[in-house]
């Protein structure tokens, strides 16, 4: 009796040698066919909404970055549901063209989210990059419960007076790593809010400028333990890449001055018990008021400086004194 032989292709290693069919038997050949076309469709990256992804992102772990390079090989986990890579790409090990500052803080093994730019074939810019980490996201979700919730549950008088205990949050640093309310222990903190975009030299770039002067000059009020948060009001451009450029571009202590980004509802409950009103407006992206809370390592808020003409040795005087009296 004449046989058919079908070879399976070897990219199928789970089915490893060929399967012979009698002409009787025929009747199987379409059913195998349509096994390795669900077989193939498995290994693409899924499309959901409910991967957290916005319509245009992707989600990828990086697999390898070259030294001081700012490529990198990673592999789709997940396509948004408009976002701009085709089927053939989606199965393929992809190059990545970083951003200066994401290039700084990512490495292999890193899983996170990006809008992709097509610049040739197999290369892709990204653009926006998240660290996406399923733990990191759902730690962030966790801590930040409480702070939703108490913020809800306040109609009014939202922000926080000297006195009062600074919520428990979680954000993401200019590292991509995430800062929580352990990074109060045992330090005194300068908390303030600033954004990457801001026009005004009088507002965010100047309180950059005073805070990196104050933490240098903190030793010499015998303050060694003094440090500074500045929490953006612009998380949808201030990812932690940006904060990274931002960092580097003004020469911050990476140990001693963080920089904090995260979902945009987080910031901007934090930004409401600070006590920090904003407004749109088309000269200066944000126009906001301006206020900086002292936070002791109970994050107690034990003093505040309000308008940016501020003198950084009257403030680590007051600080001493308050510390000292305590």
């Amino acid at each position: 009796m004449l046989s058919e032989i079908i070879a399976l292709p070897a990219r199928f290693p789970l089915l490893v040698k060929p399967v012979i069919f009698s002409r009787q038997q025929s009747w199987a050949i379409p059913l195998i066919a349509l096994q390795f076309v669900f077989l193939g469709f498995a290994q693409q990256p899924a499309r959901q909404s409910s991967l957290h992804l916005e319509p245009k992102e992707v989600r990828f772990r990086i697999l390898a970055m070259p030294r001081d390079a700012q490529t990198a090989k990673a592999k789709l986990l997940a396509l948004g549901s408009s976002a701009k890579v085709s089927v053939r790409d989606s199965l393929e090990v992809i190059d990545l063209l970083l951003p200066r500052g994401d290039a700084a803080y990512l490495k292999a093994g890193d899983v996170c989210r990006a809008e992709l730019v097509a610049l040739s074939k197999g290369l892709f810019q990204a653009k926006r990059i998240w660290p996406d980490d399923p733990g990191l996201q759902s730690r962030l979700k966790q801590t930040n419960a409480a702070l939703r919730s108490e913020v809800q549950a306040k109609a009014k008088d939202l922000a926080l007076p000297v006195g009062s205990i600074l919520p428990e949050f979680a954000v993401i640093d200019q590292e991509g790593e995430l800062l929580d309310a352990s990074f109060f222990a045992g330090k005194t903190t300068l908390v303030n809010f600033f954004f990457t975009r801001c026009s005004n030299p009088a507002m965010c770039q100047a309180a950059t400028q005073r805070l990196k002067l104050t933490l240098k000059k903190a030793p010499e009020f015998d303050l060694p333990n003094l440090q500074a948060l500045s929490l953006t009001f612009d998380p949808e451009h201030d990812a932690p890449g940006i904060l990274k450029d931002y960092a580097n571009a003004y020469r911050l202590d990476g140990k001693k001055f963080r920089l904090g980004t995260g979902p945009k509802q987080v910031m901007e409950d934090l930004r409401q018990r600070m006590g920090i009103a904003t407004r749109k407006d088309p000269k200066l992206v944000l126009d906001h008021t301006f206020r900086i809370v002292v936070v002791d390592d109970e994050r107690r808020i034990i003093t505040e400086i309000l308008g940016p003409a501020w003198s950084v040795e009257n403030t680590l005087a007051r600080i001493r004194k308050i510390l000292t009296e305590e």
